[in-house]
């Protein structure tokens, strides 16, 4: 059994440990919109980190999600190194944090993401796509932040690299992993923490 839990584009409840304040159940939004209420009473907050807003279906994703945690009273961030399209169509509630990069394997973007876990204190980290999910995924860990890895792919796609294997040594970490397909899903089946 793996030490995190795999969830399908189905799911609807993640447990999820914080470190500060004990285990507690949040629950998810699933396609039908229903309650995102967590039973804390202190606004949830999310920091999202992903690499842009251009106008893939990961991004669109992010947007949607993001609009609708801010319509259910949640607190909600978006760390980056570029805009994109997708951003105008973010609720004026969300905050953007741009990084200070020369690109995307820029090693500055690891230590700002750091200091910026640091400063928000997310109730949860969320990162979409594989440069966040190392990177992110990193400093979540490292700030002991429950962190949800998103996954938009299935294993196939994943070519042997050392960047690929990087990530799964990494996402193999991470506290829930969401996939929109079962070929994501079962990517994930066969990770375990060390």
């Amino acid at each position: 059994v793996p030490k995190h839990d795999l969830l399908s584009h189905s799911a609807l409840r993640l447990p999820l440990p914080s470190p500060r304040r004990g285990h507690r159940s949040i629950a998810v939004a699933d396609h039908a919109g229903q309650s995102t209420k967590s039973r804390d009473s202190r606004v949830t907050r999310i920091l999202h980190c992903i690499s842009s807003l251009g106008g893939g279906g990961a991004e669109r994703q992010l947007v949607h999600l993001s609009n609708q945690f801010i319509r259910k009273g949640w607190n909600v961030d978006i760390a980056l190194i570029r805009e994109g399209a997708m951003a105008g169509s973010l609720d004026p509630g969300v905050v953007l944090h741009r990084f200070r990069a020369g690109g995307n394997y820029d090693p500055r973007v690891g230590l700002q993401i750091l200091t910026l876990i640091r400063r928000l204190r997310p109730d949860i980290v969320q990162t979409w796509l594989p440069q966040m999910d190392v990177i992110g995924g990193a400093a979540a860990v490292t700030s002991r932040v429950p962190w949800v890895l998103s996954e938009r792919t299935a294993g196939a796609a994943y070519r042997r690299s050392f960047r690929n294997l990087v990530r799964r040594f990494i996402g193999a970490r991470a506290d829930a992993i969401v996939a929109n397909s079962s070929g994501g899903l079962s990517y994930w089946q066969n990770s375990r923490r060390p």
